[in-house]
């Protein structure tokens, strides 16, 4: 059975139908104004359907194009989620390996924090040990000086000359410390430590007389100075031997123990 235009006036869109793909049904006002104003761009899906049974058999077209749709959305939206999914799994597994590297790495620095406080603790404990042994070493050096104190008062009181005898040591030991390297008699006894021995007087001739005969060292002008003798011939003038001997000789008539 024809519809009547009149019919197909009356016949109302389908809330989903998509005017902007299939145009607009014939007969439909709108679609008579378009008309009057010259033909659109597309083909209107109502051309050439004569009933409502064409109408409904494009209805059916458009539900399978649109299920067709819906399904591949379904399919879209499947694939993000089991995206975002393992996305999810992949980062929580990245999270979780590096959570028990930080917790491997935090496991190895405790122990290390722990064997270096056991050094340390080691070090202090040896550095008491170290004290304590440098505290009783500064008690016992202080025992020990009061007692060498006492000796050397005992000493003094016993042989008046030894306190000399230190005194002459020192200074000869610094005058050939400082004029060893010098070859000139004239300035090695014009060092300020052997002019103090000179000054020291007949008391260190004893000492004197002593070293030289120990070391050959050169005491001649010295023992000049001092006593205002000179036992050597001149024949022995600049033999370092028999100076020596000449004097020992000299020492030993004046009772000096040489």
């Amino acid at each position: 059975m024809a519809m009547t235009q009149e019919g197909k006036a009356k016949i109302a869109y389908p809330l989903f139908w998509p005017q902007h793909l299939f145009g607009t049904i014939k007969g439909d006002p709108s679609s008579q104004r378009r008309a009057a104003h010259g033909p659109g761009p597309r083909l209107e899906p109502w051309e050439g359907a004569a009933d409502l049974r064409e109408f409904l058999i494009a209805c059916e077209k458009y539900q399978e194009a649109f299920g067709e749709l819906a399904d591949e959305l379904k399919q879209v939206t499947t694939q993000e989620e089991e995206v975002e999914e393992t996305a999810k799994t992949e980062t929580l597994e990245g999270v979780r390996i590096e959570r028990e590297r930080f917790k491997t790495m935090l496991t190895l620095e405790r122990r290390e924090n722990a064997r270096l406080q056991e050094l340390i603790d080691d070090q202090s404990q040896r550095n008491d040990r170290l004290q304590q042994s440098v505290d009783g070493f500064r008690q016992d050096s202080a025992r020990l000086l009061v007692k060498i104190d006492e000796l050397s008062t005992l000493i003094r009181a016993r042989n008046p000359d030894f306190s000399l005898q230190q005194r002459f040591i020192r200074l000869a030991e610094m005058w050939k410390k400082e004029t060893g390297h010098l070859s000139r008699m004239t300035r090695k006894c014009a060092h300020p430590a052997y002019q103090q021995i000179i000054g020291m007087g007949k008391d260190v001739v004893q000492f004197i007389l002593q070293d030289l005969k120990a070391t050959h060292s050169d005491w001649f002008w010295a023992l000049t100075a001092i006593t205002g003798e000179n036992p050597i011939p001149n024949g022995d003038a600049g033999n370092v031997q028999q100076m020596t001997e000449a004097w020992l000789q000299w020492g030993r008539t004046q009772g000096h123990s040489v």
